[in-house]
């Protein structure tokens, strides 16, 4: 049986409005820029283009954090993101840990591996550390790997 998480709708909502402001912002920007040397269309249009560009990698990110889904299942836990997908299986999995995220934009559910490394689970994320859909969703995701634990146990 599998599970898909997604973000609370706090969370994707405030992905949405991130993304629909970009444009206004990448336009207001080569306004502004444009008009430091005397307005062309040409000039405008042309740092329309290079801000796109530079805002681009922002856009990525917001798609891939706020707006991606994780599904867990027998196997493992699988993540997708715009344009990464990962499957971790759960003999991988070392911890699962609640963490803040970047500067304080919300929490998130991170699947510690081997060496180091930490992966977000883009599907797992609140506003808060105690929202009631994230806590039973982290809850639901600790057990199925303890589940998957004793299976493993008792197939040996």
């Amino acid at each position: 049986m599998e599970t898909r998480y997604r973000g609370t709708p706090q969370i994707r909502r405030g992905g949405w409005q991130a993304l629909a402001v970009m444009p206004l912002v990448v336009a207001g920007t080569a306004l502004l820029l444009s008009f430091k040397g005397g307005f062309t269309w040409r000039h405008f249009l042309v740092l329309c283009a290079v801000t796109g560009l530079l805002a681009a990698p922002i856009a990525l990110y917001v798609l891939a954090r706020f707006l991606g889904s994780t599904i867990v299942d027998d196997e493992g836990i699988h993540t997708r993101g715009f344009l990464v997908r990962r499957d971790l299986r759960w003999e991988a999995v070392l911890s699962l840990e609640v963490a803040a995220m970047d500067r304080g934009s919300g929490y998130a559910l991170h699947a510690g591996l081997g060496k180091g490394r930490l992966v977000i689970l883009p599907g797992v994320l609140a506003m808060r550390e105690d929202e009631p859909s994230f806590v039973a969703s982290v809850e639901a995701i600790q057990l199925a790997r303890r589940e998957a634990a004793q299976r493993h146990e008792a197939s040996r």
